[in-house]
């Protein structure tokens, strides 16, 4: 099939500098790739990948603080932002002449931006910078692959009962870099996260032996635990978030195949998520200051930022969208916090503002709202509509 590369600003675009290969080249979207009623297309995967064999403790400890190294370095020079592309969307939607949203969200081939990166882009910049580690540990170039993330598990045991993820009940809104490791003969899997913000490596042993990582508290989410662990063959690793209360929420990670449509279906369907936002963090994935909020109507922006003299101190305000439409009615309050936001979010205030003022005004559009939410909501559906076709992946070629 015919393949085009990402028509993207730097890094990301440059195969030959980056070390991209078939996940972050862009697979045009096919009309069996997304059937009449299905609110995204059918995911696909790849084939596996060859883990990477260390012959000991201390290489595979070498080898860990060189991915550390970038990821950490990674969070520290880019930016978490489901915003800029969202207007993209919005101005690109206004300015044609669809009948619908639905319509044109299946036209629409969404982009990938260097300096506005959700989890898909962020994790295609750390494998190109991961894979210039290849002098100095041979085949970790070919080994690693992003990985695909099913969020918010109810059940999984009908969900990991086929080779692949059931590509009809599934959205794949998250998606991580991971790499087979085997240590002395042990197996296991190494997890790299900057779409959440996590400044550290992560490794799951099969055997849940050091080096295996086991449960830790996260930079970005200090409330929170999360642990992880291999299922199912290896062919899966379970994510147990705990955020205040016993019982942990389940998120599944599929490492047995390279995941082939993070642009196509996790791009895509992350543009008509109602929820956005624009973070800074430091190197450890510390949240240093940005913007989030809900996308409904007349919505609230919530503004923070680490003070500028004292980073032990928090700033944190809730603003009404509108207030940014003009730009007129900020106050002195505001007007500080957008003063230190934009340096840790590394633009001008006023490109800061911009982009504030830019979202505002859809957050005004009643009729456009409406409409993603209704293509949020079926999304959100797939995985708990029990009239979806579950026998429709034996139909379909998964393998992309």
């Amino acid at each position: 099939r015919e393949k085009k590369l990402l028509e993207v600003e730097g890094p990301v675009g440059a195969v030959e500098d980056s070390c991209y290969r078939d996940e972050s080249s862009y697979i045009p979207t096919k009309a069996d790739d997304w059937p009449i009623g299905q609110p995204v297309p059918l995911p696909k995967w790849g084939s596996s990948r060859p883990p990477l064999v260390v012959s000991s403790i201390e290489e595979y400890e070498e080898l860990t603080r060189q991915f550390e190294n970038e990821v950490q370095l990674l969070l520290q020079e880019y930016n978490y932002d489901s915003i800029t592309n969202f207007i993209k969307f919005y101005n690109e939607f206004k300015n044609g002449i669809y009948e619908t949203l639905e319509y044109f969200f299946r036209k629409y081939q969404p982009p990938l931006t260097k300096n506005a990166n959700t989890c898909v882009g962020l994790g295609l910049l750390l494998i190109g910078k991961l894979a210039l580690l290849e002098s100095r540990f041979p085949g970790v170039k070919n080994s690693l692959y992003l990985v695909s993330c099913e969020e918010s598990i109810e059940s999984h045991e009908g969900y990991i009962s086929n080779d692949y993820p059931d590509p009809w009940v599934s959205d794949k809104e998250h998606v991580m870099v991971a790499m087979q490791i085997e240590i002395n003969g042990r197996g296991g899997v190494i997890l790299l996260d900057p779409g959440y913000q996590i400044g550290r490596v992560i490794t799951v042993m099969i055997d849940q032996q050091y080096p295996h990582t086991g449960r830790f508290v996260p930079s970005s989410c200090p409330q929170k635990e999360y642990c992880y662990q291999t299922m199912v063959g290896e062919k899966y690793v379970q994510w147990s978030v705990w955020n205040g209360s016993n019982k942990p929420e389940t998120n599944l990670v599929y490492v047995g195949a390279s995941y082939h449509s993070p642009v196509s279906v996790t791009e895509r369907r992350n543009l008509v998520y109602n929820f956005r936002s624009l973070l800074a963090t430091n190197s450890k994935g510390h949240l240093l200051a940005g913007v989030y909020f809900k996308a409904a109507l007349q919505s609230t922006f919530t503004l923070f930022c680490d003070d500028d003299e004292d980073p032990t101190i928090k700033h944190r305000i809730k603003v009404p969208s509108d207030k940014f439409i003009s730009l007129n009615e900020i106050d002195n309050e505001v007007e500080k916090i957008l003063n230190t936001s934009s340096k840790h979010l590394k633009m001008t205030k006023v490109q800061y503002c911009n982009i504030l003022s830019g979202v505002a005004k859809i957050l005004e559009d009643n009729d456009f709202l409406d409409q993603m939410c209704k293509i949020n909501d079926d999304i959100f559906k797939l995985g708990v509509d029990e009239n979806n076709n579950n026998e429709g992946v034996n139909n379909y070629n998964l393998s992309g």
